[in-house]
């Protein structure tokens, strides 16, 4: 019999672009530093999404407050 559900190791291809590093952030517009950005998480995420670590937040908490509305509107919370 052959196996059902055989898993392979996931494999991560990270492609280089030619891009310069975002140095500001796209919603407040001010320059990465430590003062908007604090984790290395946060350093990384200014790359991938061009928000400092204090917009990204406000916004994912805009998120969630959102999410958390819709499921009290519905009844499922």
């Amino acid at each position: 019999m052959g196996r059902i559900g055989m898993y392979r190791p996931v494999e991560v291809v990270i492609l280089s672009i030619e891009r310069a590093p975002r140095t500001h952030c796209r919603c407040c517009g001010q320059p990465f530093s430590d003062a908007n950005v604090y984790s290395e998480a946060g350093w990384i995420e200014t790359q991938i999404s061009g928000l400092c670590e204090s917009c990204f937040d406000t916004l994912a908490d805009l998120v969630a407050k959102e999410d958390d509305d819709e499921r009290a509107e519905s009844g499922h919370e």
